[in-house]
């Protein structure tokens, strides 16, 4: 989920065929030209802004950029989008990272890959502006985000209050987001763990045991937690905490 399957360059005219979310850093001003769907259109971009390239999407850039595909996304960006980085260049610097890592040699850079996917849709969700959801999608959102640390969350009777069939709202959900509301909800509660083990293992004074996370992102048992963030990223979270300290000195 979110983790990061290429980090490279593109080259000015090369055609691409998106099989996940692609973020790019164009190196000058140009135009995208795409083809999603039916849907066939230009996008103008400047210097300094962020391209965001949804799955299933062929397409060509007027200009060199930085390419990072995200492996598993969930993302509110369905169509081409050209967003403008932050202040601070958070996004770009996020991605000479990931090209760094990516081209490396480091052992288990798998697991600072995945820190770096998260946060780039991290950013990519505060920066990116508006989604396409509709309202009831939209919904469901707003009260999975809300939840997130509530181990007693009920997903289930959540969706059956909603005044539409239960099924129905189950494929609307996942025809607009790309997974169902329970595996959105397990996704979000692993990158919330993977945000607080990286953030514990940045200072040693505010290291949080395995228990103590699970609980916070939701998890009333911390062997379940334990099993479903190695399936994640691969590693179990006191390794995962411990990597991502050693690549951060």
């Amino acid at each position: 989920m979110n983790g990061i399957c290429f980090a490279g360059t593109s080259e000015k005219g090369e055609e691409i065929f998106s099989k996940n979310y692609e973020v790019l850093a164009p190196q000058s001003k140009g135009k995208i030209s795409y083809a999603h769907g039916t849907e066939k259109s230009v996008t103008d971009f400047s210097a300094d802004n962020i391209i965001i390239v949804p799955p299933l999407c062929r397409y060509s850039i007027s200009a060199s950029a930085t390419r990072v595909v995200l492996e598993q996304a969930f993302l509110p960006v369905k169509k081409v989008s050209a967003i403008r980085d932050d202040e601070a260049g958070g996004i770009r610097h996020a991605i000479r990272q990931s090209v760094s890592y990516y081209n490396s040699q480091i052992q288990k850079k798998e697991v600072a890959l995945n820190a770096l996917g998260n946060l780039l849709a991290s950013y990519i969700v505060v920066l990116g502006g508006s989604s396409d959801y509709s309202p009831i999608v939209s919904k469901i959102l707003e009260e999975i985000n809300k939840n997130l640390s509530d181990c007693s969350f009920p997903l289930d009777v959540c969706i059956k209050k909603l005044p539409l069939n239960y099924d129905y709202v189950r494929k609307l959900f996942k025809k607009e987001v790309g997974a169902t509301p329970h595996e959105y909800l397990i996704s979000k509660r692993m990158e919330l763990a993977a945000g607080l083990l990286s953030g514990g293992a940045s200072n040693a004074y505010s290291n949080y045991s395995v228990s103590q996370v699970a609980e916070m992102c939701g998890f009333s048992e911390p062997l379940y937690f334990s099993r479903v963030f190695k399936k994640y990223y691969g590693a179990a979270p006191s390794a995962y905490a411990e990597t991502i300290k050693k690549s951060a000195l």
